[in-house]
């Protein structure tokens, strides 16, 4: 084993003591020739791009300068100076990333297709997590881990010299969600460090890792860094068909091919974090499934039977229904076939229940977030509403791109719903009115819809820093509607629909951007800074913090935490 990581050290083409142009041609190998840096008017034209790009489709751009105390022109004439004396495409890069940062804004999106190195990222197959502000291993590849005796669950404290959280600081220049607290997944950059991060790239073949394990007991290793290079598919966005809302979470895909296949830390993961084989063992989780007869009820064909975790278990001398909400975009079935199995899986044991909890931890988003919610609402609980930048994207879309793509099958009212919203976005640009006047989100109703179905027994929702955007909107409804108690962390606060606005010109990086402002419906009044779920999120009322004892003993505390107050919901 050890002979296997020697070769691969001897067999990197990285990395010498500058970043230059030079280096990065040999960096490039095998490849073939690199192509040549971007030149100065190159680079001087793509901010020029990228600063009107924003003046014209970013919806929260006036909220942000408002809610931050910041000029985005300025930031962004800042950033350009010192982009136009970068030496590099990924020195260059950088800065556009800085600019998107800087906003503090988990939908915006520079998604970079290739560079003149042609090196996406450098990384070390270990995974970290922030816990009580220690860097605790989530996952290490077997073979690294056999070869320098780190573990999961053993924290790490330096990497070349720094902490892991002297790196995140770094790291958050480049890459920002909208929260501090959720800007602490960044940690796991210490060993997934994005070319673009020219601050960040390692300069030796190896890395110098010190980790303390579960004993106390110090291990300091050399570990060879690798290269990963840009291929097709590799940092994209999840596509929604034209005329469906996108409230997701763009960085779900490179947290996840971070995270360890399969791994319980995903975001969208099918099963829940928290069931361990400890807590398993202590909880005895009955998985339960919808029967063939509710399938049918609620009009699911034979062979639509979507992936959802649920489980029944005691506690207190109580019944708890346990389900999953891992994602609002999955990509096996459709939202309305999810929706109906959901109704099936909840009617199904609803008898049997005391109380629900749902979990919905680490959720990505998606696009039916706000139908999910009808299956819970009570008579006269609002819905999501979104003010959408007045420009004429939004005006084509509604008025003549969406109505298209639903086709001559599509249901003639939903047509006529986006015909009406084009009418306010359009009424708002002719106005010279920065955003629209709000339209519903995913309905045409402010109000929450008759499903055929509702919960109607006590339930208790999990959430916490990674479930945004749809997993933002989710709870933000229960809140609203006083609907339910929310357990764990504030979520992400990504406060709006993401979309692609276009590509620059000359590096060719694509842009998506938040293209609106969402928060729940107020009948009677004009919404305040602190109802628009931008940089607020969704706070818990009961709030609960992982600890390193949770994590590393199988999350038996959170379980037990979050049951007791699920039982403490039954009247």
């Amino acid at each position: 084993m050890r002979l296997a990581i020697i070769v691969a050290m001897l067999t990197l083409t990285v990395l010498g003591c500058t970043n230059s142009y030079e280096q990065n041609q040999s960096m490039n190998g095998l490849t073939g020739q690199a192509i040549r840096p971007l030149n100065q008017d190159e680079k001087s034209a793509d901010f020029d791009q990228l600063i009107q790009m924003f003046k014209t489709y970013y919806g929260p751009y006036q909220y942000k300068e408002n809610r931050l105390g910041i000029s985005i022109e300025q930031i962004g004439q800042k950033l350009k100076a010192q982009a136009l004396s970068a030496k590099t495409d990924e020195e260059f890069m950088g800065y556009i990333m800085q600019f998107g940062a800087a906003l503090q804004d988990g939908h915006v999106q520079f998604r970079v297709e290739n560079s003149a190195s042609n090196i996406r990222r450098y990384s070390i197959p270990i995974a970290l997590t922030a816990i009580e502000d220690k860097a605790i291993v989530v996952s290490i590849s077997k073979e690294l881990s056999d070869f320098t005796g780190i573990k999961t669950g053993d924290e790490i404290t330096e990497v070349d010299g720094q902490s892991p959280f002297e790196i995140l600081k770094i790291a958050t220049k480049y890459k920002s969600f909208a929260t501090d607290l959720s800007n602490k997944a960044f940690v796991m950059l210490a060993f997934s460090r994005s070319s673009f991060m020219t601050e960040l790239i390692p300069h030796k073949t190896t890395a110098l890792v010190k980790a303390v394990k579960k004993n106390g007991e110090t291990l300091v290793v050399d570990i060879p860094w690798t290269l990963d290079k840009y291929t097709a598919g590799l940092d994209s966005l999840v596509h929604e068909p034209a005329g469906v809302v996108n409230l997701s979470v763009p960085f779900a895909d490179e947290f996840n091919s971070i995270m360890p296949a399969a791994s319980l830390s995903q975001m969208g993961q099918v099963d829940p974090i928290f069931v361990t084989s400890q807590t398993q063992s202590m909880f005895g989780f009955v998985k339960v499934f919808p029967s063939p007869a509710s399938m049918i009820k609620f009009g699911l064909k034979g062979d639509e039977k979507p992936g959802i975790y649920a489980a029944l278990y005691k506690f207190s001398g109580k019944t708890v229904l346990l389900v999953r909400s891992a994602s609002y975009a999955q990509s096996d079935y459709r939202g309305d076939v999810y929706i109906k199995a959901y109704m099936a899986l909840l009617s199904e044991y609803e008898n049997l229940a005391d109380v629900l909890v749902l979990d919905q931890t680490h959720n990505p988003g998606g696009s039916y977030c706000a139908s999910f919610y009808d299956i819970f609402a009570q008579a006269g609980d609002v819905q999501g509403v979104q003010k959408l930048r007045a420009d004429r994207k939004w005006i084509n879309d509604l008025y003549i791109n969406w109505p298209a793509s639903a086709g001559p099958t599509g249901n003639p009212w939903d047509v006529k719903q986006l015909l009406a919203w084009g009418t306010l976005v359009e009424k708002a640009y002719d106005n010279g009115d920065f955003l629209s006047e709000p339209v519903p989100l995913f309905s045409g109703s402010t109000y929450a819809a008759n499903m055929g179905y509702k919960w109607k027994k006590p339930m208790l929702v999990l959430i916490d820093e990674l479930a945004g955007s749809c997993g933002d909107m989710f709870p933000m409804l229960v809140k609203a509607n006083n609907r339910a108690k929310l357990f764990g962390q504030r979520t992400m606060g990504l406060g709006g629909n993401v979309e692609p606005v276009g590509q620059l010109n000359n590096s060719r990086i694509a842009v998506s951007l938040t293209r609106g402002l969402f928060y729940p419906h107020i009948p009677n009044g004009q919404p305040k800074d602190s109802d628009y779920i931008e940089n607020n999120g969704v706070t818990p009322d009961y709030e609960y913090a992982h600890t390193v004892s949770d994590f590393r003993n199988g999350y038996f505390n959170y379980v037990q935490s979050f049951s007791q107050k699920a039982i403490e919901q039954i009247k």
